[in-house]
């Protein structure tokens, strides 16, 4: 549904799903992330809160939770959230990305970079590593890192790439350079 862009659609389908199963955290978990891509925000910590009530230890719902919380510039609460994700389930390479990206909206550059290149390290063929550096550097205004860091992104996973760096704010600074419409 992500991928679609059919996201009044995913919300529909994910409120059904949760009016026949209110257990269902799939369903949360959707519509958390839809509200994310949204932009609004405090609809998707609801929904993350309505999958931490099923499941206290979701990983999948402290990543959502935690890279919301970056959006709304509540870092300390997204570093946390994220750490703790990590702690359930350190094979998951997203999240150290993910970790990358909530540092580099904190502004903590250094630290950001690390983390991309840990999950590149963790997993070379998974998109996470370098889609977290391409927002890094488009933080910093770096837009030459950031395209290509980008491009290696969706030479590995091209819908999922190009689907999410069309929706992230972290890009909106290079959003009308040439280079970033091109790989959209």
């Amino acid at each position: 549904m992500n991928y679609l862009e059919r996201y009044e659609e995913a919300l529909e389908s994910s409120k059904k799903a949760i009016y026949l199963d209110p257990e269902y955290v799939f369903a949360w978990l959707i519509r958390g992330t839809v509200f994310n891509i949204l932009g609004r925000y405090e609809e998707a910590l609801t929904a993350c809160d309505g999958a931490f009530k099923i499941d206290s230890k979701n990983y999948q719902a402290l990543n959502i939770q935690a890279l919301t919380l970056s959006l709304l510039k509540n870092f300390e609460k997204a570093i946390t959230a994220i750490d703790e994700a990590i702690k359930l389930k350190p094979e998951e390479v997203l999240l150290r990305a993910n970790r990358g990206i909530i540092l580099a909206r904190a502004g903590r550059y250094t630290e950001a970079l690390a983390d991309s290149e840990q999950a590149i390290k963790q997993d070379p063929k998974h998109e996470s590593g370098y889609y977290g550096k391409a927002c890094c550097y488009a933080l910093q205004g770096d837009i030459g890192q950031a395209i290509d860091n980008l491009q290696k992104a969706i030479d590995i996973a091209p819908r999922r790439s190009r689907s999410a760096a069309k929706h992230n704010p972290d890009f909106d600074s290079i959003r009308d350079d040439e280079r970033f419409r091109a790989l959209m």
